[in-house]
This record gives C-alpha cells, structure tokens and sequence, in this order.
C-alpha cells in the first residue's frame, strides 16, 4: 500500500465474503495499536465475538482495539419503535450514519 491509508480521514473498504477486508482492517488497527495509537474498529455485521475469532487465527489480540457493533437488524428494530410514516429502507441508511457519528 506504499505508506497506508491518509491519517485523520474515514475510509470505507468493499469487497466479496472472503477478499480479505476483515483482515486488513485489523492489520491497520494493531500497526496503530502498536505505535500508541487508539483504534475503532465498527461492524455492521461482524461481532467482536466473531472479530476475537478471526483475529485469534492469526495469532492477534483485539486487546485496546474497540469494537463498535451497528447492525442494521438493531438499527432497524430501532427504527421500527418510533416511525409511523416511513418504511424501514428509507430511512436505514440516515440512521446508520447518525450511529457511526
């Protein structure tokens, strides 16, 4: 990646089941870990549980690595408590993004 990703910027990684984003993602967040640096790291579908697998396949600890988990299942549930007007899917995307902030 000749250098990584810019500092202080989001950055939103795609890509099929099994490309290896997961992984990626942890490797970026254990290199900040280890130079002092704090890290989050937000699932939308992952849970830490299953984060703490993969990352014990490779020999890595999530240990100071925080884990946020917004699934799009809760943030409907949410959603659904309080709307009476709007379907779920068009307003899904507003309330996964006030999550993330």
């Amino acid at each position: 990646m000749r250098g990584g990703f810019p500092r202080d910027e989001m950055h939103l990684v795609e890509g099929a089941a099994g490309t290896g984003k997961t992984t990626l993602a942890l490797q970026l967040l254990l290199a900040g870990r280890r130079a002092g640096e704090s890290g989050l790291y937000v699932t939308l579908s992952q849970t830490r549980k299953g984060l703490e697998v993969i990352a014990r396949s490779h020999g890595w600890s999530l240990e100071g690595i925080t884990v946020h988990e917004l699934s799009p299942g809760a943030v409907a549930e949410r959603i659904a408590a309080h709307q009476t007007v709007l379907y779920t899917a068009e307003v899904e995307l507003a309330e996964l993004t006030e999550g993330l902030r």
